[in-house]
C-alpha cells in the first residue's frame, strides 16, 4: 500500500517539504487503498448476488444519497479543516465550540430537510422510477443525515491535526463493515441478499461509521473549546462555505449525473452494467485522485512563497509518475475490459464498449495532471467552479440527448466529453493565471540564454 508514496519520495525528492509531504500522507493512501479495495470486492460481490438490475437499483440509490451529501455538507467539511487548525493556533476557544455547534447544526438541520424533499419528490413522482429504484431510494435516505455527520466530525479530526485518523470512519469502518455486513448476513440468515437489504445494510454500516467517528473525537477537542462559552459568526462562515460548497457539488455532480440520469431514462439493469464499467474506469484515475491531496499543502505553500518554479517542477513530475502508473491499468482496460467485467456476472459484460471509452476519457485526464488542484490551491478556486459548472451542464445536455439514443454507451460518451472539456480549459486557465502547464510532457531543463 505505501509503493505510490515511495515513488512519490524518490521522485519529488528535492529538499526536505517535498519528502515530510508524501511521508506525512503514507497513513491517508494506505487508507484509501484499502478502502478502493474493499468497495471494488463488495462491488463485484453486489454484482454476483444482485445482478445488473438489483445492483442498478442499489447504485442509483446510493449515488443519489451521494450527491445529497454534498448539499448537504454545506462547505463546511472543508471550511472545517481550515478555521478549526485557524482557531486552535490563535487559541480562540469560544469561535472553536460555536464553529463545531454551527457546523453540527447547520448540516444535520440540512441533511435532514434534503432527505424529506427527496422523499417528498420521489413519491409525488413515483410513476416515472422504476419500482425498484424508489424503494431502494426511500430505504437509503436515512442515511444521509448519518453520513453528514460523520463527514463534519472528520474534518474536525483532520483539523486537529489527526489527518489519517480522520480518514478512519469513511475509508476503513464504512467499507470494511459493509463488506463483512454482505458477505456475512446472507450466510448467517441463510437468505438471499435482495436489493433492499443491500440498501439497509448500507445504513447500518453508515450508522457505525458514525459510531466510530465520534469515538475517535473524544479526547481530541481540548477541555478549554468544552468549558468555553460559544461565539457565532454564522453568516462569515457560510460565506467563506459557499465557494468550497459550489466547488464540491460541481465535481460530485459531474461524477454521478450519468448513473442517475440513465437509472432515470434507461432503468435499474443499464444503470447496474453502466456502474460496473464506471468502477473499472474509476481504477484508471485512482493514482490522480490520490496524489491530488497529497500534493496539495505543497502546492499551497509553493505558491504562497512565490516559487512557481518549484511549483512547475512538481506538477510535470508528478504528472510523469501518475501516467506511468496508470498507464498499465488503462491499457489491461482497454484490452481486456470484457473479462474484467465478466467478474460481475456475465450480464456485465455488455458495457465492454462503456468501458473503453469512459478508460479512455480517465487516461486524457491523468495526463494533463492535476490542473483543478492546482489552481484550486492558488487561490483560483472561482476560475474551477465556473469549469466545472459549466462542464455539468454540458455533462446534463449531453446525458439527456444521448442515453435515450445510444443508452449505456451515449452515457459514456456524454461524461467523456465533459471530462476532456473541463480538463482543456483548466489547462488553458492554468497556464494564463500561473505560467504552468501540469502535463508530464514539459521539459524539466530550463531554457539556455
Amino acid at each position: 500500500m505505501r509503493n505510490l508514496t515511495d515513488i512519490l519520495l524518490r521522485t519529488l525528492q528535492e529538499g526536505s517539504t517535498e519528502s515530510r509531504v508524501a511521508r506525512g500522507s503514507a497513513g491517508t493512501l494506505s487508507l484509501k487503498i484499502g478502502a478502493r479495495a474493499l468497495s471494488f470486492f463488495t462491488a463485484i460481490i453486489l454484482g454476483r448476488l444482485l445482478g445488473a438490475a438489483g445492483y442498478g437499483a442499489y447504485s442509483w440509490a446510493m449515488a443519489t444519497v451521494g450527491l445529497l451529501l454534498v448539499f448537504a455538507l454545506a462547505g463546511f467539511e472543508r471550511l472545517l479543516v481550515r478555521e478549526v487548525a485557524v482557531h486552535r493556533a490563535r487559541r480562540e476557544w469560544g469561535l472553536l465550540r460555536g464553529l463545531l455547534r454551527s457546523a453540527d447544526i447547520v448540516t444535520f438541520s440540512l441533511a435532514v430537510i434534503l432527505a424529506l424533499l427527496a422523499m417528498a419528490l420521489l413519491l409525488l413522482f413515483r410513476s416515472a422510477f422504476e419500482p425498484a429504484i424508489v424503494s431502494a431510494l426511500l430505504l437509503a435516505l436515512p442515511a444521509l443525515p448519518l453520513l453528514t455527520l460523520m463527514g463534519v466530525k472528520q474534518s474536525t479530526l483532520q483539523g486537529f491535526e489527526r489527518v489519517a485518523t480522520g480518514q478512519i470512519p469513511g475509508l476503513l469502518i464504512l467499507p470494511g463493515l459493509l463488506f463483512l455486513f454482505i458477505v456475512g448476513v446472507p450466510l448467517l440468515t441463510g437468505r438471499p441478499l435482495t436489493t433492499l437489504m443491500a440498501v439497509g445494510l448500507h445504513v447500518a454500516a453508515a450508522a457505525a461509521a458514525l459510531a466510530g467517528a465520534l469515538l475517535l473525537l473524544r479526547g481530541v477537542v481540548p477541555g478549554e473549546v468544552t468549558e468555553a462559552a460559544p461565539v457565532y459568526r454564522t453568516r462569515s462562515w457560510l460565506s467563506a462555505a459557499l465557494p468550497l460548497l459550489l466547488v464540491s457539488s460541481m465535481i460530485m455532480l459531474n461524477q454521478r449525473i450519468d448513473i442517475l440520469m440513465l437509472g432515470a431514462i434507461a432503468g435499474s439493469e443499464v444503470t447496474g452494467i453502466y456502474t460496473a464499467a464506471h468502477r473499472g474506469a474509476e481504477l484508471v484515475s485512482f493514482i490522480l485522485k490520490s496524489v491530488s491531496p497529497v500534493l496539495a499543502p505543497l502546492v499551497a505553500a509553493l505558491y504562497a512563497a512565490g516559487e512557481t518554479e518549484r511549483l512547475q517542477r512538481i506538477a510535470t513530475k508528478s504528472a510523469r509518475v501518475m501516467l506511468l502508473l496508470t498507464l498499465p491499468v488503462g491499457v489491461v482496460m482497454i484490452l481486456f475490459g470484457r473479462w474484467f467485467l465478466l467478474l460481475f456476472g456475465p450480464e456485465f459484460a455488455a458495457g465492454g464498449t462503456a468501458l473503453t471509452i469512459l478508460t479512455a476519457g480517465h487516461l486524457f485526464s491523468t495526463a494533463i495532471g492535476l490542473v483543478g488542484m492546482i489552481l484550486i490551491m492558488s487561490g483560483h478556486d472561482r476560475d474551477a467552479a465556473a469549469t466545472f459548472a459549466a462542464c455539468g451542464v454540458l455533462n446534463i445536455i449531453l446525458n439527456a440527448l444521448l442515453i435515450p439514443r445510444w443508452g449505456l454507451n451515449g452515457a459514456a460518451v456524454a461524461t467523456t466529453v465533459s471530462l476532456l472539456a473541463w480538463n482543456i480549459v483548466l489547462t488553458l486557465l492554468l497556464h494564463r493565471r500561473l505560467g504552468i502547464t501540469a502535463h508530464p510532457f514539459r521539459s524539466l531543463t530550463p531554457p539556455r540564454g
